[in-house]
């Protein structure tokens, strides 16, 4: 018997001692301030009301800081209004509306329930990120009972395989097992481990600087490796742990199929392009793609299986939706999963459908394509952002190492060509009085003073941009890249050393993120000519990073 309670106590004793010194540990780090926080949205207060707002480094969780993406901006009051109707959009880069998610579905969705619902405060709240998989997914979920949505999107797929702890990933060691994958993402949540990160990332500097799809090209996993079974196994798990989260709190849940392109995207490892152009063929070629950026026929069918095992879920089922036409290409997607401003506006469209079963809709106005392009002021300039960002993607692997390479080039550079020559043709002028009214008609809408400061940037209007720099900063005071640019109106106006202090004073916790938004301006100011601007905001950075 006395051996027996020495061997229990032992075991105990191996137990709560490590359990003990994380306790302790963790309470150190939040009382010295270690670490970073590792919610998805912080407590904050604006304009004396307490709101919830985006966690820029949410991602140092799960990515190196240099190659870590944020969220898009979000300021929620902590206290739901009555007749407020809340939706989140949950998932990857496509659901988020990359490269430009002010043109993206989760914005279309909220300007088409806002015109059906006249009567309620409608707020979409993108919760998406670029280069996350349902691993990180699942631990965004934690914070839906913070945000309190009448509704749940899931739009997941695309990164399972090249995602934090894929078989494909970059960012770090694959592990076999799915209940080992949870237990390691759910380390990330202390500030501890936040702490030891942070200390070990300043000893050996930057490893990898983000180069976007490029960064996996070695990284291929057959359609038959063994390894997928987990990824097929753990992504089930993770949605059905979402589900029960977004139920916990009340929430109606639609879970979506993922449409990707088909007709107008070869193999992005390289392989030669099927010759038989049918809807199977393609996806055939698709789900035998060793670079698995695009989700594939069985990820379609566990979104569907889970739907359908669970009668409180509704699906929309988006992959049928873009195939009804035949195999989709170009109309929709820009590359191989992201969407045009048309395939946005569609999958908002099935999104919104959805959502009017749950919610009966008060109007019947449904606004066409032609007015969400009038109520979002999309515009060339914007659109010729969009084209130079494709046009660069286009010239780097894997897209120009594909069979297709070539006339991928050849239509952005037409289609860079004939923007350039609109934006010439057109006056500025009246772009940014568009943005002005449509900014009256939606004053909390953070997306209209970005778009129009990003137009006059292009055209190296910064001192006009000014003025709508200082409201956007009033809007929304704890974003990094809004006061980035106020880095560059400083440096403009002969004060680049205050870009730091512009950066940090009465910030939230941002990480290395004021010295990637300097380095950022100055890449900005350099192509614009200001070269010595240019090098006195990199000479801040240097000052607090020289490791950079």
């Amino acid at each position: 018997m006395n051996r027996l309670r020495r061997t229990s106590f032992r075991l105990a004793l191996a137990v709560t001692a490590p359990l003990a010194v994380i306790i302790v540990l963790e309470l150190a780090c939040h009382l010295f301030g270690w670490g970073h926080p590792t919610r998805f949205v912080l407590r904050a207060k604006h304009e004396g009301i307490p709101v919830w707002i985006d966690n820029q480094i949410f991602g140092y969780r799960f990515f190196d800081p240099a190659v870590s993406r944020a969220p898009t901006p979000i300021m929620v009051p902590v206290d739901k209004a009555t007749n407020e109707f809340r939706i989140v959009v949950l998932g990857e880069s496509a659901a988020m509306g990359e490269p430009e998610p002010a043109y993206g579905p989760a914005r279309m969705l909220e300007q088409l329930i806002s015109v059906q619902q006249p009567g309620k405060h409608v707020r979409v709240i993108n919760a998406a990120m670029t280069a996350i998989n349902s691993h990180v997914i699942a631990e965004i979920a934690r914070d839906l009972g913070r945000l309190q949505p009448d509704v749940v999107i899931l739009y997941i797929g695309n990164n399972e395989v090249v995602g934090p702890f894929g078989p494909g990933t970059v960012f770090h060691t694959y592990a076999a097992s799915p209940a080992l994958n949870r237990l390691r993402a759910a380390l990330t949540r202390l500030r501890v481990t936040s702490a030891v990160r942070t200390m070990l990332f300043a000893q050996r500097g930057d490893r990898e600087i983000w180069r976007g799809m490029e960064m996996f090209t070695r990284n291929r996993v057959s359609a038959d490796d063994p390894r997928m079974k987990t990824v097929y196994s753990s992504l089930r798990g993770n949605i059905e742990r979402i589900v029960k989260r977004a139920e916990s709190v009340k929430s109606h849940v639609i879970i979506s199929t993922i449409a990707v392109n088909l007709a107008d995207q070869a193999p992005l490892d390289g392989s030669p392009v099927v010759n038989d152009t049918s809807l199977n063929a393609l996806k055939q070629q698709r789900d035998a793609d060793t670079l698995r950026f695009r989700a594939d026929s069985k990820i379609n069918k566990i979104m569907s299986d889970v739907a359908h095992d669970n009668p409180r879920i509704h699906l929309v089922d988006a992959e049928r939706a873009f195939e009804q036409e035949g195999a989709p290409g170009k109309k929709w997607f820009i590359d191989h999963v992201h969407f045009t401003f048309d395939g946005s506006y569609r999958l908002a469209r099935l999104w919104n459908d959805a959502i009017n079963t749950i919610l009966p809709d008060e109007s019947a106005k449904v606004l066409t394509r032609d007015e969400m392009a009038q109520r979002l002021v999309w515009n060339p300039y914007n659109a010729l952002e969009i084209a130079e960002v494709m046009l660069e993607r286009a010239s780097r692997p894997p897209f120009f190492t594909t069979a297709d390479r070539s006339s991928r080039l050849l239509h952005w550079t037409r289609e860079h060509a004939r923007l350039m020559q609109q934006t010439r043709s057109l006056s500025l002028d009246e772009v940014i009085y568009a943005f002005d009214i449509a900014m009256k008609r939606e004053p909390r809408d953070v997306h209209h003073p970005q778009q129009a400061i990003r137009a006059l940037l292009m055209d190296d209007r910064f001192q006009d941009a000014g003025e709508r720099l200082t409201r956007l900063h009033a809007m929304i005071p704890h974003r990094a890249d809004v006061r980035g640019w106020m880095a560059i109106w400083a440096a403009l106006g002969g004060k680049p050393e205050r870009a730091w202090d512009i950066m940090t004073r009465d910030a939230p916790d941002l990480g290395q993120l004021p010295a990637d938004m300097i380095m950022s301006a100055s890449e900005t100011l350099l192509q614009a000519g200001y070269r010595e601007e240019s090098l006195a905001l990199l000479s801040s950075v240097a000052a607090h990073y020289p490791n950079r």
